[in-house]
């Protein structure tokens, strides 16, 4: 097992409940735009409504800690994800993956568009 992992979602399953269900919570994400806000330390992205968090920092013990906190107010309801991963570049990915985008930068949580 890499880390530590901990999901609370008080209306919708989690994405390990199944496939389908992860489909559905990352479609409601994908609606809002994420920007990078200040942190103390590590990296934080904030939705555009202001509902939800993403943060990402390197914990005491030199692992890295992603958090996801979705607010009760939030139209999807509270959510709170925590997962420690062994590396930035792991943390940033699953950061990416929970803001429903490619990946994260300066500019907020971006999907990458083929020019083709």
């Amino acid at each position: 097992m890499d880390g530590f992992d901990f999901d609370f979602d008080a209306d919708h399953p989690s994405p390990s409940a199944s496939d389908d269900d992860a489909k559905a919570s990352a479609r409601v994400r994908l609606r809002m735009q994420w920007h990078e806000a200040s942190a103390e330390t590590g990296r934080r992205w904030e939705r555009e409504d202001a509902n939800a968090v993403v943060s990402v920092r390197e914990t005491a013990t030199g692992d890295w800690g992603v958090t996801y906190d979705r607010l009760q107010q939030a139209p999807e309801g509270s959510a709170f994800r925590y997962r420690t991963v062994t590396s930035e570049s792991a943390a940033l990915a699953l950061a990416a993956k929970w803001c429903g985008a490619d990946v994260v930068t300066e500019e907020g949580c971006v999907t990458e568009v083929d020019g083709d």
